[in-house]
Parts: structure tokens; C-alpha cells; sequence
């Protein structure tokens, strides 16, 4: 069963539909057309088994001429072609769990394949594949996202709004400044089998500009000078060309300047 991430976070009800086989309804699961009725077999006498002697033992295996069956149809069901079953389209509505993940089986009792011999029906396993999210990681029951910043915030801290297709939407401050995770308790997945859930972590993607106007560059430059470090001036060249620091240590007053001149 394909699974949207949201679903499996969240559990969810779905009908499936699927083939089974089931008693063949014309012959009643005898396999011989209506109005006939299947012959003992010669062989084993009915017995489905035939002995054999080895020396002082008697060994009784299946017969070969009815596979067990101690009967030979001679005159097959059109239907199910002597077979006793036939396949029947069936439909089903599961409850999948909050929780699960990619992988699991879902059982579900008694809508399984009719047993031989008239015996109960089986059970019904259901695979689940939960697709991949464009927002989130999954490790376990903790959610991971990967949240995009400017290298301005980095530095001076900011208040995120994660804006998630989760039910919550939390409010993560980051620190100043810091590359740390944030992360949000019982946001995550609850647990498939018990009580609780989860957290979500939040993971920090700093991003570089891919150009700079020139009161960006010119805002650089001075933080360059003021901590004594090499760069490229001059000229309008791409910011991935920059080996920016660590940002313990960024001088807050520029970096203010900066913050203004940015877009994040």
C-alpha cells in the first residue's frame, strides 16, 4: 500500500482493492461441473495414501494419481477448470495506525485465501511504502528538518516560524550566533506501539548569496579588514568565491549594517 508521509505520521483510513481466491461458487469448490460428481480414485481406494512395503515397515506416502485428494474428476468445472477455486475481486477499508513506517506489514485477520478442504480463510498481510517527504527526514519517530538561513542570522540570532505541512507550527529561536539543532518536544511521530511521540529537530542550512550588490561587498570588506582576513576585492564576483568565517566573533555593528542589506 503507497502511503503519503503525512499519512503515516498521522495515520490515516484507506480502501484497497485486491484478488483472492476463494471457493469456486458453480461447483461449490469440487471442481466437477454442476450436475457431476468426482469419482474415487482407483489407485489409493479414496485414501488419498498409498502404502508400500520396506522390508519389516509398511511406508504410506500421497497418491500420486490424486494428489491426495482420494477423488478424480473426470468432468472438470468450466469456471475454475477443476481447481475448486476461483480468483473474486474484493475491496476493504484498513485503518493504518499513527506511527508506522516504510516497510511494515499490517495483518488483518480472516480476509486471507479460503482454506483447503474447507478450512477457515487466512489472514490478509498489507506492505506498506510510505513515500519520501519534500520537508522532512524521518529517523526513527523524530522528524528532521533541514531549515534554510542567511549566514546574517546565523550570526545574530533570529526567531523561526517553521513553516511545515506538519499540525503544529513551532516557533524555534535561534541563539546568537549558532549553527546548533533547534528542536520542538512532541512534535514528532508518535509511537506506533505505545504512548507518546517523537520530537522534531531542526537543522540548520546556511546559505551563501549567490551575488552581492555593491553595499553588500562593501559591507564585507570592512568586516574583512576589522579581522585582519584575506579576501578578493574588487570587481562583482560571486560569494562562493568567499571563505567566510566562523561566526564567533562577528562584529555586531556591521553585521546589523548587513542584515539590512541582505535579502535572506
Amino acid at each position: 500500500m503507497e502511503l503519503d508521509f503525512r499519512d503515516a505520521v498521522f495515520g490515516t483510513e484507506k480502501e484497497i482493492q485486491f484478488e483472492k481466491e476463494v471457493s469456486c461458487q458453480p461447483c461449490k469448490g469440487s471442481g466437477a461441473e454442476p450436475g457431476s460428481t468426482p469419482s474415487y480414485c482407483s489407485t489409493c481406494g479414496g485414501h488419498g495414501q498409498v502404502s508400500r512395503n520396506q522390508g519389516f515397515f509398511s511406508v504410506a506416502t500421497t497418491c500420486p494419481a490424486c494428489h491426495g485428494e482420494g477423488k478424480i474428476i473426470t468432468n472438470p468445472c468450466r469456471k475454475c477448470r477443476g481447481r475448486g477455486r476461483s480468483a473474486k475481486k474484493s475491496s476493504l477499508s484498513v485503518k493504518v495506525p499513527a506511527g508506522v513506517d516504510n516497510g511494515l506489514k499490517l495483518r488483518i485477520g480472516g480476509e486471507g485465501e479460503e482454506g483447503d478442504l474447507g478450512g477457515p480463510p487466512g489472514d490478509l498481510y498489507i506492505v506498506l511504502h510510505v513515500r519520501e517527504s519534500d520537508t522532512f527526514r524521518r529517523e526513527g519517530v523524530d522528524l528532521i528538518l533541514q531549515q534554510p538561513v542567511s549566514f546574517v542570522q546565523a550570526a545574530l540570532g533570529c526567531k523561526l516560524d517553521i513553516k511545515t505541512r506538519m499540525e503544529k507550527k513551532p516557533s524555534l529561536s535561534l541563539p546568537e550566533p549558532s549553527m546548533d539543532i533547534g528542536s520542538q518536544s512532541r512534535a514528532g511521530v508518535p509511537h506506533v506501539r505505545g504512548v507518546g511521540r517523537g520530537d522534531l529537530h531542526v537543522r540548520l542550512d546556511i546559505r551563501i548569496p549567490e551575488k552581492l550588490s555593491k553595499e553588500q561587498r562593501e559591507i564585507l570588506e570592512q568586516y574583512a579588514s576589522l579581522s585582519h582576513e584575506e579576501v578578493q576585492k574588487g570587481g562583482r564576483v560571486s560569494s562562493r568565491e568567499f571563505l567566510i568565517a566562523e561566526s564567533t566573533g562577528f562584529n555586531r555593528k556591521l553585521l546589523l549594517q548587513q542584515s539590512r542589506a541582505f535579502a535572506v
